[in-house]
């Protein structure tokens, strides 16, 4: 076969297929059902600054996997008004529900499965989400509420933005030894807050663990130094802890968890303090004197748990005991 012949063959070979793809496209379109400019496409919606509407319904942040630590928001309106029912929006949130709707209902907030008017107080607490409720689904939550010292409801019953909060606080023991003229309780408080013993982690300043009078007793520090009954207690020595009890009520109640000494303390140290809390009239005059034979303190002691934690023995205000601190730590349970 001559190279001229080949040659021929193979145009015709193109030819042929490119008739055959052409083909294909000109059968394959379909010709517009409607004259321009009637059944185009829909414009999509872009980042211009003109007005755009959809007629279908619009689904926004479907994937939580969108939602970071850094970037909580499924929708944003940064500026201008939003009308619900309207078109025409005269505040941030303007609603119409038309003749038809139920007065007051066209707002409802939803949580825990119960789905509640805005006006309305449906759980009974005489609160409404307008007037200091964050729950509908619980009569126990709402501004103010204690109620998460006391129960397990597992929901945000203090409307803190945490669920059943619970406070840990620290209980640690000095390094350093005094006699017991401490200087009264801004004495001994000072004496704790600049111990090297301090736990880094204390939120805010820590106190002496002491009684001093009828009116600054251990057993009132919930009043006196804002101690959350429902707070958790550990000892803390250099970072190691020991959970110590479960509540105010169970750390007074006569037997903690552990003693001290599981965290490497081993102590007697100032309390001046009855097994429940109460002032001893053993407290060296109110922490302020120490002259020997004539003022004693109470003391606790670092070995039991037992009530011997809190109210050990009597001592001499002149002898050199340790002083037993506490402290709010900046870390809280959930249960």
């Amino acid at each position: 076969m001559s190279e001229k012949f080949q040659k021929f063959i193979l145009s015709a070979v193109g030819v042929l297929t490119m008739s055959i793809l052409l083909s294909y496209f000109i059968f394959a379109w379909t010709e517009p059902s409607q004259s321009p400019p009637q059944g185009n496409v829909p414009a999509p919606l872009n980042v211009s600054l003109n007005p755009q509407a959809k007629e279908g319904s619009l689904l926004i942040a479907t994937n939580p996997s969108i939602l970071t630590a850094t970037n909580t928001a499924g929708l944003i309106v940064q500026y201008g008004n939003v009308g619900i029912g309207t078109t025409t929006p005269v505040a941030k949130l303007t609603i119409d529900a038309g003749s038809g709707g139920g007065a007051g209902n066209e707002l409802q907030i939803c949580k825990n499965d119960v789905c509640c008017p805005i006006w309305k107080d449906c759980d009974g607490d005489g609160k409404t989400y307008g007037y200091g409720d964050c729950d509908e689904s619980d009569p126990n939550s709402y501004v103010g509420s204690t109620a998460y010292t006391t129960s397990s409801g597992g929901k945000d019953m203090n409307c803190s933005g945490r669920i059943e909060e619970y406070p840990i606080y620290y209980l640690y023991i000095t390094n350093a030894k005094y006699r017991g003229n401490l200087g009264g309780r801004s004495g001994a408080d000072n004496y704790c807050n600049n111990d090297s013993n301090k736990p880094t982690d204390c939120d805010g300043n820590a106190w002496a663990f002491i009684s001093v009078d009828n009116w600054d007793e251990i057993r009132n520090m919930p009043n006196t130094k804002g101690v959350d009954r429902g707070g958790v207690w550990f000892w803390n020595n250099g970072g190691t802890k020991k959970k110590a009890a479960d509540s105010w009520n169970d750390l007074l109640d006569g037997t903690i968890y552990s003693p001290a000494q599981d965290v490497g303390y081993s102590a007697v140290y100032w309390t001046g303090s009855n097994p429940d809390g109460s002032v001893n009239s053993n407290n060296c005059d109110h922490w302020l004197m120490f002259l020997p034979g004539t003022h004693y303190g109470v003391a606790g002691i670092s070995w039991w748990r037992d009530s011997s934690w809190l109210s050990y023995s009597t001592y001499d205000c002149n002898y050199y005991l340790k002083l037993l601190c506490a402290c709010k730590s900046m870390s809280y349970v959930y249960r």
